[in-house]
């Protein structure tokens, strides 16, 4: 009777995980079916029908769709501005939006009126794309900045409003040329002296008398000369002016 028993529960058993296993593998197929139905349907609508179930199932796209996606949605590198020939010797970098370039605007704006017909001198705004190319030749990183360059070098760089002072004495040192003291001429009296009629007349004759009255020279005596025989042989010249004699 016990042997019955067992066996019945054994053949239970094995009906209910029978049973478990068909319905658990029934419920893969049936999802199975159902996603290559869907897959099916979804290749015959239009594409535009196509784009907005993707969008709606994003799950359900293709692998490679979505690996296209992800690159697309990369930020972008910034473009490196094209490469430009700097031949200005000073340049000015500033922008409308930034507060410290208002503020240095009226002093910057007078220097460049000042010094740009007498120096290589170019006054840029950033969001221009040629001022792109100087801040990033020039290695620009804040504005406003006044540099000089040579061969197209930055050798110097003034950041952040300054005084017309602090300008001009950076621009002495690079061009002197500009800065040396003229001599001042003294200006003329308005009320002229008059000259002295009767003196320059009397100077005038003088000259007139000089150069009348002959020349004299100086004449000097005659010389003559003896000679006289010494006790030893040697003979001895006296010179006897005509006058002495």
């Amino acid at each position: 009777m016990e042997n019955k028993i067992l066996m019945n529960k054994k053949v239970l058993w094995i009906s209910v995980a029978s049973v478990a296993t068909l319905g658990v593998a029934g419920f893969f197929f049936w999802r199975y079916r159902k996603k290559k139905k869907t897959a099916q349907d979804l290749e015959n609508l239009p594409e535009s029908f196509q784009q907005v179930v993707g969008e709606a199932h994003p799950q359900e796209q293709p692998q490679a769709q979505v690996e296209v996606q992800a690159e697309a949605e990369e930020p972008a590198q910034p473009q490196i501005p094209p490469h430009i020939d700097i031949e200005e010797n000073v340049v000015y970098l500033s922008a409308t939006w930034c507060p410290a370039c208002k503020q240095n605007k009226d002093t910057s704006e007078k220097l460049y009126a000042k010094y740009k017909d007498k120096v290589e001198f170019i006054y840029l705004d950033v969001d221009e794309e040629e001022a792109k190319s100087y801040g990033y030749q020039l290695q620009v990183k804040h504005i406003p900045s006044l540099i000089f360059v040579n061969d197209g070098e930055k050798i110097d760089e003034m950041v952040g409003p300054k005084s017309m002072e602090e300008y001009e004495g950076k621009m002495a040192k690079y061009f002197p040329e500009l800065f040396k003291k003229k001599a001042k001429i003294s200006p003329k009296s308005k009320a002229p002296t008059r000259p002295n009629i009767a003196e320059n007349n009397a100077s005038k004759e003088s000259e007139q008398k000089v150069a009348q009255e002959p020349r004299q020279e100086t004449e000097k005596p005659a010389e003559t000369a003896t000679t006289k025989a010494s006790a030893n042989g040697i003979t001895e010249v006296e010179i006897i002016e005509e006058g002495d004699a």
